[in-house]
């Protein structure tokens, strides 16, 4: 069985150390759970919506996984406004933020 592409995400941005580790293993631990399971451009959106990725980041990272929206003829990742229906992540919570940079 292959490894889901929102898996695959998570284990790059963990390997390029992005985002904080402490969120990488939060995040997969909530979403290893989600029905359905969510898409790698839900869980790029959400980052780019809670300030840890830029878009930038976020696209290159996508391409990375074979996520990247003009593989598939869809448009980039938006940030908040952007989202079709089934680029979003269902109700999962950042851990505590103190001290850590922010992109907004």
């Amino acid at each position: 069985m292959s490894t889901p592409q929102w898996e695959q995400f998570l284990e790059l941005i963990q390997q390029r150390e992005v985002v904080p580790q402490k969120l990488v293993r939060h995040l997969h631990k909530q979403l290893q759970s989600k029905q359905p399971p969510p898409s790698a451009r839900a869980v790029a959106g959400w980052l780019v919506d809670h300030g840890y990725l830029t878009r930038f980041q976020a696209q290159e990272l996508l391409k990375a996984v074979g996520a990247a929206p003009e593989e598939s003829g869809e448009k980039p990742v938006q940030g908040k406004t952007g989202h079709a229906p089934q680029d979003q992540l269902p109700e999962v919570t950042a851990p505590s933020r103190e001290g850590e940079e922010r992109f907004e």
